[in-house]
């Protein structure tokens, strides 16, 4: 018997969502291991950059930098 394959478009949100969870616990929930899956496509990527960018640590040495980044015309 031949194994069913689906298009990952036609299969329900709710079990994508699941996919994405499931292969977030298993990588522990480490950032740093998530950029391969955010290259897959913009649905993993919007997914796995939320849980990339969820947190932004910065200390003092860090926040004058930080602060000129984010302000007026040169914010992103």
């Amino acid at each position: 018997m031949r194994p069913i394959s689906y298009e990952w478009s036609s299969l329900p949100v709710e079990l994508r969502l699941q996919i994405f969870g499931y292969v977030a616990e298993k990588q522990k929930y480490r950032a740093t291991d998530f950029n391969r899956y955010a290259c897959v496509s913009s649905e993993w990527q919007n997914y796995f950059e939320r849980l990339t960018f969820r947190r932004l640590l910065i200390d003092n040495s860090q926040l004058d930098r930080f602060s000129k980044m984010t302000e007026g015309d040169k914010a992103e």
